[in-house]
């Protein structure tokens, strides 16, 4: 009889308890809706400001229309010193982390920082920026009708440092002798990786694309997002 009075107590008492942690729950949660309830993921985003340590007005437009708050510090580097010799992943990657360590020196130690670069490979050669529009002329004549890959290295240095290096890979078909005459006179392919503008005009030709249309054009969004 004693042990029968207990055990139903100890029922009586858990079921209770279950009500209870119900009724903390619900509140919790409209705790949460209260304060992020109101917040869109634009806003949210907000709440983490980064700097985007680069020169690029693609890469601004990118974090821009994705909704990432940052503020924009441009910096030059000069590519040439660093070999081509090695794998596009190997190149881009030594690359950024050059450019860090010359941000960083030039800079001093700043919070939620973000570097990137971007080269285009086709087959086994390695095309940077041209110098010149004869340069850029040779290295479009390589995509032309070919398949080529953009590989994008981002490192971001907030409480952690995140590294990755992503490639697009691309299908071109034939480019238009008088359409590339207009591209080059145009002037848009100075400053781009291998003269290719992904979202103007190599965007035409694409016959197939392996790959994030955001790393072609020097971030990997889809990455940062998660990081971030």
């Amino acid at each position: 009889q004693k042990g029968f009075k207990n055990s139903k107590i100890t029922r009586d008492d858990r079921a209770k308890r279950k009500s209870n942690r119900h009724h903390l729950l619900l509140h919790a949660s409209k705790f949460t809706s209260l304060a992020c309830g109101c917040l869109s993921w634009r806003e949210l985003y907000g709440l983490f400001m980064i700097t985007l340590a680069s020169s690029s007005p693609t890469r601004a437009n990118l974090l821009k229309n994705a909704g990432i708050e940052f503020k924009q510090i441009s910096c030059s580097f000069d590519e040439s010193m660093i070999a081509k010799s090695l794998k596009p992943e190997i190149y881009v990657q030594n690359v950024v982390k050059a450019k860090k360590e010359q941000f960083l020196m030039a800079n001093g130690k700043l919070t939620n920082l973000l570097f990137a670069d971007s080269c285009v490979a086709c087959g086994d050669k390695i095309l940077g920026k041209a110098k010149d529009a004869n340069e850029a002329l040779a290295m479009l004549n390589l995509q032309s009708g070919n398949e080529c890959s953009v590989y994008t290295a981002m490192i971001f240095l907030g409480e952690f440092e995140l590294i990755n290096v992503s490639k697009t890979t691309y299908k071109f078909a034939k480019f238009s002798e008088q359409e590339l005459k207009s591209y080059l006179e145009s002037g848009e392919w100075r400053g781009k990786a291998g003269a290719m503008t992904i979202e103007n005009f190599n965007k035409k030709y694409i016959t197939s694309q392996h790959g994030e249309t955001s790393t072609a054009m020097g971030l990997n969004l889809k990455i940062l997002k998660a990081f971030l």
